[in-house]
């Protein structure tokens, strides 16, 4: 077929208990052409792959407008989605996850939105699937995608999953090029740069995608607490930066940056060697984070975050003895 509008990625690494519906969901989509399906099997040890083939059979139709990918190893849902980006051969790039599934009308609605290639970014509400309920997930809008990362810190106005969205290729591609490779944010920070290059955005009010909160052993509920895993997210967070604070940046996402490390490190606090590593990695967050996310009157939480020694004495006990052992910094 002629190159397609829109390039659908779907990684797949253990998701046979789900795998049907997801496939279901897609090659049943109202956009019956100018869209293509780029299934990339992950050295599933599983049968989710003798599921895809049985399910696609089912659908003469869309044979030619799907293409599947062969891992020769375990890569990881990083560099999997990435290899998926570089072969696409859509103008825009959509995902989904093997685990997921997404309303028949999804792709279209997300493609319409373009105003035929005119936005760079299109953003949809998504259900978020849990054990004993569902939970709609709406963003606020902004009138920019570089307002939605200004306000990230806030929550829900940053959209940072790659499947509840559409992007140009062009700039997801840039993006992916450049960031670290990891197991955990990969989408936060690639989206981060992407929306600091987009142009123009659009939302979905509707949710479209139906986000799988139980299958624990798909490729992306996998993160490694190691400190080599921090030492590349750290790459990521010092790369974002770098870029966002380039042409006098700093002053307009000094606080989104700073919010972001303060998360990021806290998330791998398991990944430092004592207390002290941890306190002066970034430290230049504190200001930032007691101001903005703490109480901006608390003169304590000020002092706490700011002074060494005050931060030891008060958060010693919430660490492991294995994160401060090693810290002779008081000696």
């Amino acid at each position: 077929m002629k190159n397609p509008l829109l390039s659908i990625i779907v990684p797949i690494y253990k998701a046979e208990q789900y795998i049907e519906k997801c496939i279901v969901s897609l090659m049943e989509q109202t956009m019956r052409e100018g869209i293509e399906f780029i299934f990339i099997n992950d050295c599933t040890p599983d049968k989710s792959m003798d599921i895809l083939y049985d399910v696609i059979r089912k659908y003469p139709e869309r044979m030619h407008q799907i293409r599947i990918i062969e891992n020769d190893k375990n890569k990881g849902v990083s560099l999997t989605r990435k290899i998926g980006v570089d072969i696409a051969r859509g103008d825009y790039i959509g995902w989904c996850d093997s685990d997921d599934w997404v309303e028949l009308d999804m792709y279209e609605s997300l493609f319409r939105a373009t105003q035929n290639g005119k936005i760079d970014i299109v953003v949809c509400s998504f259900y978020n699937e849990q054990r004993e309920k569902t939970e709609q997930v709406r963003y606020n809008k902004c009138n920019t995608p570089q307002e939605c990362i200004i306000n990230c810190w806030k929550g829900f106005f940053f959209p940072g999953s790659l499947w509840q969205q559409i992007n140009r290729k062009s700039l997801i591609q840039r993006a992916m090029n450049q960031i670290v490779q990891v197991d955990y944010a990969e989408d936060v920070y690639s989206l981060l740069l992407v929306y600091y290059w987009a142009s123009s955005i659009a939302y979905i009010e509707r949710p479209l995608y139906h986000y799988n909160s139980l299958n624990v052993l798909s490729l992306v509920h996998n993160t490694v607490f190691t400190k080599e895993s921090w030492n590349r997210q750290r790459k990521n967070l010092e790369l974002i930066t770098q870029i966002l604070y380039g042409n006098g940046g700093k002053k307009i996402y000094h606080v989104a940056c700073n919010a972001m490390k303060y998360s990021m490190k806290k998330h791998f606090i398991s990944s430092f060697k004592n207390i002290r590593e941890y306190y002066y990695t970034f430290s230049e967050c504190y200001r930032d984070v007691n101001y903005y996310l703490f109480s901006p009157n608390s003169i304590k939480t000020y002092l706490v975050y700011n002074v060494y020694i005050l931060f030891y004495l008060y958060f010693v006990k919430e660490f492991k003895s294995d994160y401060i052992k090693n810290d002779k910094s008081l000696s």
